[in-house]
């Protein structure tokens, strides 16, 4: 079963990016615009084109971070998947990035979520 049809009920573009959903819209975060939405596949993979490279992954971890974040390709979900995808190829390129801080926030927003469709299941 395809990931996106567990959230199409509570997200309607679930599955679809910025490039599909808002194709002539800027993204911003305060003062931060990230980048147009037909050049952000290009950020992410241009992202994870250098982590196919070890050498790459182990000195420049925060660069290729930096490019999932600029892509920002979702509306909703871009810092939990990319700290997902970020940590999983810290992990193939023998990495350990811990933050007890940054765990403790993810901790936090999980717990947020589970109690977000928990109440929906309720309400249902």
């Amino acid at each position: 079963m395809p990931v996106w049809l567990l959230f199409e009920g509570l997200y309607p573009w679930a599955g679809k990016d910025r490039a599909e959903l808002l194709p002539n819209s800027a993204v911003t975060k305060g003062s931060l615009y990230f980048c147009h939405p037909r050049d952000s596949r290009l950020a992410v993979m241009e992202g994870l084109s250098l982590a196919q490279d070890k050498g790459q992954m182990t000195t420049r971890p925060g660069f290729i971070m930096g490019m999932f974040a600029y892509g920002h390709p979702f509306l909703d979900g871009n810092g939990r998947a990319m700290l997902l995808v970020h940590a999983e190829l810290c992990y193939r390129a023998s990495m350990s990035l811990i933050c007890p801080v940054l765990m403790a926030q993810m901790r936090d927003q999980m717990t947020w979520r589970v109690m977000q469709i928990r109440l929906l299941r309720k309400a249902i």
